[in-house]
């Protein structure tokens, strides 16, 4: 999987969410300060992340989930990337 792919589909789906463009997102965004996405659309984002590319993310704490960066970087980790 690349890397690059993976983090345009993180950041697709987080514009279909808070509604914004995709380059208005930066990897530096908060979910709830710059994006109004709260715990229960970051667990949706999540999930949708899990069945498009056939993983499980657990033990995973969404409310320690603050910035972009952070999805990535977990989602990058589960997925092995790095």
């Amino acid at each position: 999987m690349d890397s690059n792919q993976i983090i345009e589909d993180i950041k697709t789906l987080i514009s279909e969410v808070a509604t914004v463009s995709v380059s208005d997102i930066a990897y530096t965004s908060n979910f709830e300060a710059d994006l109004n996405i709260d715990g229960v659309e970051k667990a949706k984002i999540l999930n949708a992340l899990a069945s498009k590319y056939e993983t499980e993310f657990e033990n995973i704490e969404i409310d320690n989930i603050h910035t972009v960066q952070q999805l990535i970087d977990i989602v990058l980790d589960n997925l092995g990337i790095i």
